[in-house]
């Protein structure tokens, strides 16, 4: 409750500067073509993963990719979701949702609410984090920034402040990450480097931190092998 204020700030400009752009395109921005047809073609194979993507290049595009939002999305396109509205509303919400991790890691970082709220504020009123994350390449950016920033809140309160608690979400998180999008797994794996060595070079952090990334690596693996 004490957060809620300093919270809702951030989140009522979040939902006003999605809101606008829902309210003004018909179309969601850059198209999502490529995901769709990827989604269809794990519908197509009985969900299984699918070697390639047909009607990309002439013997299509292999499917190489983290497969979690497309396997998401297969299930949305078999419950009745529209291709379009999937595309302009989902990232959209996404976004604003991972303005929630983004308001603790400035509260906890600097210890003060209203540093939450200006972290919060500078990422959903970031031209470069807005365009990429609410539109329809969202899809897939905008749940893994949501995942990623979720991961380093883990992160801090791992190594700075010991609490073995949240190994499991740092593991989830990370998880989540590696199995939507790859430059964000670099990015999550990298601040946990970072926070391991700025608070927590002992042992005891190496182990946890070893337990996070090697879980989430195994988890991960009847994935990888394909």
């Amino acid at each position: 409750r004490a957060d809620a204020r300093w919270l809702g700030w951030p989140l009522a400009v979040g939902l006003v500067v999605t809101a606008l752009y829902v309210a003004t395109n018909d179309y969601p921005a850059y198209g999502a073509g490529l995901y769709t047809l990827t989604a269809d073609t794990i519908r197509a194979s009985g969900y299984a993963l699918p070697a390639t993507v047909p009607h990309y290049g002439p013997e299509g595009v292999p499917f190489a990719y983290p497969p979690l939002v497309f396997y998401v999305l297969a299930v949305c396109r078999d419950l009745g979701a529209g291709t379009f509205a999937t595309a302009l509303v989902v990232p959209p919400l996404a976004t604003v949702a991972a303005l929630v991790p983004a308001y603790l890691l400035g509260r906890d970082l600097v210890g003060d609410r209203r540093a939450g709220t200006a972290t919060a504020l500078l990422v959903v009123l970031n031209p470069q984090t807005i365009e990429w994350h609410i539109s329809a390449g969202g899809l897939v950016r905008a749940p893994a920034f949501l995942f990623a920033l979720c991961g380093s809140y883990a992160a801090l309160r791992l190594f700075r402040d010991g609490e073995d608690e949240w190994v499991p979400v740092g593991l989830l998180a990370v998880l989540l990450v590696a199995l939507t999008h790859p430059t964000y797994t670099v990015f999550t794996v990298a601040t946990f480097l970072v926070f391991w060595a700025g608070y927590d070079r002992s042992l005891g952090g190496l182990v946890r931190g070893s337990v996070v990334g090697f879980g989430a690596l195994a988890l991960a693996t009847p994935w990888l092998v394909t």
